[in-house]
């Protein structure tokens, strides 16, 4: 298994240098550019088990489904914004 990239090992395959604070920043936005639509899609692809939560009445559950959706939507959002490739911010790096 191969561990993940680091930082310094992106800059020098991509040839930028990412600063910890333009990726806080871009996370940022891409969290602020999040809006109904974007809820509306994540509840859309997670109908099936929202739907299986509320019958189960694990209501937490469904807000620990939406919440990292939204996560990884962010996540992958700024990935491409800042490498322009999906996977290289992960979801545990965006704060809601």
């Amino acid at each position: 298994m191969n561990a993940p990239a680091t930082d310094k090992e992106l800059q020098a395959f991509y040839g930028v240098e990412v600063k910890p604070s333009e990726i806080a920043a871009t996370l940022d936005r891409q969290r602020k550019a999040f809006d109904v639509d974007d809820l509306v899609n994540i509840a859309y692809e997670l109908f099936g088990q929202i739907n299986e939560q509320l019958t189960d009445g694990d209501h937490c559950e469904i807000g620990n489904l939406i919440e990292m959706a939204v996560r990884e939507l962010i996540a992958s959002r700024a990935s491409h914004e800042i490498y322009s490739k999906a996977g290289m911010v992960r979801a545990v790096e965006v704060r809601l």
